[in-house]
């Protein structure tokens, strides 16, 4: 994980591996899923990190979307959040 920057969020490895629970592109769609009620809590850290370039995000109860402007860019993000959650 120490390989990794957390951008401007210093808590966003602890507050993703409390939260995160799945973490899949599809597309340029990253698609993360939560216990519910932690979908906008976890969405606001990641939009908050600045550690990626997305179009644009929103969040539900349990799950997020988060639209990038590839399919690269949608798997870099996940792979990321589940290293950073230590869940990868």
């Amino acid at each position: 994980m120490g390989h990794l920057a957390t951008g401007g969020d210093p808590a966003l490895p602890r507050i993703l591996n409390e939260t995160l629970l799945k973490a899949e592109a599809a597309q340029n769609i990253a698609v993360l899923h939560t216990p519910p009620g932690a979908a906008q809590y976890l969405a606001g850290h990641v939009d908050r990190s600045g550690l990626f370039e997305s179009v644009g995000s929103v969040a539900g109860d349990d799950t997020i979307i988060i639209v990038m402007r590839d399919a690269t860019e949608a798997q870099r993000m996940c792979a990321t959040l589940l290293d950073l959650s230590e869940k990868g």
